[in-house]
């Protein structure tokens, strides 16, 4: 890809004037597909998403170990469904997230297996949320907002 798929001219200019920040850019799954110094991360985001990327937003990356918990969907089937004995239904359960791992631009995703899976998005799973620790993940919300109203 060209340097300018990825916010900065070819002759090197600043795109605008100001201070340049590390993000990280995620697709709708919360993978980090792209981490850059930039001071214009909207046009990385446009950007990306010209080149083929599925881009589910951006965020600053200057913290290291972010913790985040979400609402995720396991399908019929799935590996995890099947393991958790909802291979025929699917199942919701909360998703922990460790996002930019020791600053290395990297992310981990696991369940949070001492909650267990539920069948439907219910009180108890929204209590359970409520209840896990790390920061609400602000890409699933915007994405998945019906997961976390009954």
């Amino acid at each position: 890809m060209s340097r300018a798929a990825f916010g900065v001219p070819k002759d090197g200019r600043k795109l605008n004037k100001g201070k340049l920040m590390k993000y990280t850019f995620i697709n709708y799954k919360n993978e980090i597909i792209h981490t850059e110094e930039t001071n214009n991360p909207d046009q990385v985001e446009k950007n990306l998403i010209a080149e083929g990327y599925q881009v589910g937003g951006y965020q600053i990356a200057q913290r290291a170990n972010i913790k985040t918990k979400s609402i995720a969907y396991a399908f019929p089937t799935s590996q995890l469904a099947t393991e958790n004995e909802h291979a025929k239904t699917g199942c919701y359960y909360i998703e922990t997230g460790l996002i930019n791992v020791e600053g290395s631009g990297q992310a981990n995703y696991s369940p949070d297996y001492q909650v267990g899976f539920f069948e439907a998005v219910d009180q108890d799973l929204l209590d359970s949320f409520d209840e896990a620790e790390g920061e609400p993940c602000k890409h699933s919300l915007k994405y998945n907002a019906s997961f976390y109203s009954l």
